[in-house]
């Protein structure tokens, strides 16, 4: 992983998230048939939710290390579960940002679930076939700043405590603001603060369900009490739409 693929993303991100209300609403992922593009924060377009603002993406094969094609169309024709980006013309350097990490973290997700196929002693290809076209989700997300608060209401929670759906999330966090949260055996949550040059990574649902509960879904939220805004950026790492998913055990 690059550290300055990191920095770009972020710093791109930001340029993005900095933009007038009106000029973000250009690409409303609710305009978008996949859900891909700006998804505000409760109170812009509704008002409940999370306090952040988020920029959906998703896989194309020009972003994929294993299988480069700027042939979207195709790519779209052969694929029924695939969808198309939207980019704001606003900040042209967003995209090639995004897909520069985006397919970093490709790569490191096939490692990973390697790793995971021989940690359950199977073949270490076994999962190989699933993930050829993944289904890998990006976000950047963009938390404002509030004030600092002592007590836990629904104005200082900028994600509520969940889990994520896919097999593993990678999530990359900005520097110098711990907002994560991950809850323990023992139901204590536990600050999980940024770490210069690391990932955190997360069990999800997908892999929770496959391999029986051997590996579990790790619940985890966000609360923002630092008075400063934080910005982040997760990869949801899962096998392809259409991969059956079985209980392995």
């Amino acid at each position: 992983m690059s550290q300055s693929s990191m920095d770009d993303a972020f710093s791109e991100a930001k340029k993005f998230f900095e933009l007038d209300m009106a000029d973000k609403m250009k690409v409303y992922f609710r305009l978008s048939p996949v859900f891909r593009g700006f998804e505000p924060s409760k109170g812009a377009t509704h008002l409940t939710g999370d306090i952040k603002e988020a920029f959906n993406f998703g896989y194309e094969p020009e972003a994929d290390p294993l299988n480069p094609s700027d042939d979207l169309e195709q790519y779209l024709a052969t694929t029924p579960s695939g969808g198309r980006n939207v980019w704001p013309t606003d900040v042209p350097g967003l995209k090639g940002a995004l897909f520069t990490y985006y397919a970093q973290v490709l790569a490191l997700g096939r490692q990973m679930i390697k790793i995971f196929a021989l940690a359950l002693e199977l073949p270490e290809s076994y999962f190989d076939e699933a993930f050829k076209i993944p289904g890998a989700l990006g976000r950047t997300l963009f938390y404002p700043s509030q004030p600092p608060a002592s007590d836990l209401d629904d104005g200082t929670i900028g994600v509520a405590a969940h889990t994520d759906i896919e097999c593993f999330t990678f999530l990359l966090q900005g520097p110098n603001v711990s907002c994560l949260q991950v809850l323990n055996k023992a139901g204590e949550w536990v600050e999980a603060p940024p770490i210069p040059g690391t990932l955190v990574m997360n069990i999800g649902d997908m892999l929770c369900r496959w391999t029986n509960n051997q590996f579990v879904s790790t619940v985890h939220r966000v609360i923002n009490r630092t008075g400063e805004s934080r910005q982040s950026m997760p990869i949801f790492f899962g096998p392809a739409y259409e991969t059956p998913c079985d209980i392995y055990l």
